[in-house]
């Protein structure tokens, strides 16, 4: 209302609970993951498409690696990634007037992090839960303003020839992107 437009959309909300192997989880805790990180994005972004139509508007997606990686415990997490990257390709198919792209952010120090710290150990196998505490431990965490920008520009200046694709956040054509548009630390 504001600006008289809507240029893009950018799906961002995210959860990983519940962390535990299939058998033990509970069907009402996937469920909540689902509608975090499935349905929320998809009812966002059917309200958006009239508007987004109408201006060759762009959807960003914000995916996962765990989407192509299977890390035991995350069973929900990944599904519904894997899900929003799909519904990534099928909305560049059914409405091109739209570019629409999954992104892998990377691992950023976020609350997510904090939550596998203190709550990985109970449903994550060792060796992945080691991994993650040596992310923090190494200073190795993304901080969020690197993808950050690299999903604000894509928000705004992706190519629809790019449409329905999963990229990394620091893919080379993105950076020559955040180039062009934005000057920042992350963006060389």
């Amino acid at each position: 209302q504001r600006f008289g437009r809507l240029d893009g959309l950018v799906n961002n909300a995210g959860m990983l609970a519940p962390v535990a192997p299939i058998e033990e989880v509970e069907l009402n805790t996937w469920e909540q993951n689902l509608r975090v990180n499935l349905l929320g994005p998809l009812a966002l972004l059917k309200a958006a498409l009239p508007h987004l139509k109408e201006n060759a508007g762009r959807i960003i997606n914000v995916s996962s690696g765990a989407a192509l990686k299977v890390t035991p415990g995350w069973s929900a997490y990944s599904a519904a990634k894997a899900g929003l990257n799909v519904l990534t390709r099928y909305l560049a198919q059914e409405t091109p007037q739209v570019t629409t792209i999954a992104v892998r952010p990377g691992v950023i120090d976020t609350e997510m992090q904090a939550f596998i710290r203190a709550s990985g150990a109970q449903g994550m196998q060792v060796d992945d839960y080691e991994r993650f505490m040596n992310y923090h431990a190494q200073d190795e965490l993304l901080p969020p303003e690197a993808p950050g920008l690299s999903i604000a520009v894509l928000s705004l200046h992706a190519p629809a020839e790019w449409s329905g694709e999963f990229m990394r956040w620091d893919d080379e054509r993105i950076n020559a992107l955040v180039i062009t548009h934005a000057s920042s630390p992350y963006s060389e």
